[in-house]
């Protein structure tokens, strides 16, 4: 495992070299650089699939409803943000529309390796709690380069950390965090329906992070935690 450890992280820092400097000097703004970008993306989260599929896996998918609602009432005030502010995307409709197709990938690679490999390593290691704020807090970092970290951009990018996490153990299945993540992603690429200031974001977030923390400690039970896997464990049959 440890060895996986380390080649993660190298395949990690080659995506992250190669898709925030390389590729900005040799693509065109836009789409072509999107593709581009989208390529690396899939390429890095199948390998991060074959190395760490047995370690995920492990972690079974519990009978929660697909969408308790505590969890949707949560969600509501985070999802709407893409109808009211601007996300940059270019006017032109296919421009928006792979914008938006690549949010699949985005959301899949970045669940996989954030939820399913380091929520469940630090799991482990420090306990559910301190695991969903240190994985959102990494999770944070990673966007670092990518998105202007902004007062609101990183409370954005946290609280959609501990969510996804939060849901994760919920549900004890990626799918669910992968949809969640790609519909609001995928929704910056719509034209807002009203444009407000972007320092409006923040209680948009504090209020959804509110809800998630009022809610999940008077629901917390034995589903919400779910078996935790060390580096060394095995995959039963």
């Amino acid at each position: 495992m440890k060895a996986r450890l380390l080649l993660a992280v190298c395949v990690e820092l080659i995506y992250v070299t190669v898709t925030r400097t390389w590729l900005r000097d040799h693509t065109s703004a836009g789409v072509e650089r999107e593709l581009a970008v989208t390529a690396f993306r899939a390429a890095s989260m199948i390998v991060y699939w074959v190395m760490f599929r047995s370690f995920i896996l492990q972690r079974t998918a519990t009978h929660v409803k697909v969408l308790e609602p505590w969890i949707a009432i949560g969600l509501t005030p985070m999802l709407v943000v893409p109808l009211f502010f601007y996300g940059g995307i270019p006017s032109d409709p296919g421009a928006r529309l792979v914008f938006a197709v690549s949010s699949i990938v985005v959301a899949a690679r970045e669940e996989v390796l954030y939820r399913g490999v380091l929520l469940n390593l630090l799991m482990g290691a420090v306990g559910r709690s301190w695991a969903l704020t240190l994985s959102s807090a990494v999770f944070l970092i990673y966007h670092y380069g990518a998105q202007p970290l902004t007062p609101y951009g990183i409370l954005e990018i946290f609280s959609w950390g501990m969510a996804l996490g939060i849901i994760y153990l919920r549900q004890g299945s990626l799918v669910v965090p992968v949809a969640i993540h790609a519909i609001y992603d995928a929704s910056w690429s719509l034209t807002p329906l009203v444009v407000l200031n972007d320092w409006w974001r923040i209680p948009f977030f504090i209020v959804g992070l509110a809800m998630f923390a009022v809610f999940g400690v008077l629901r917390s039970d034995n589903r919400f935690k779910p078996t935790v896997h060390s580096l060394s464990s095995r995959p039963t049959a």
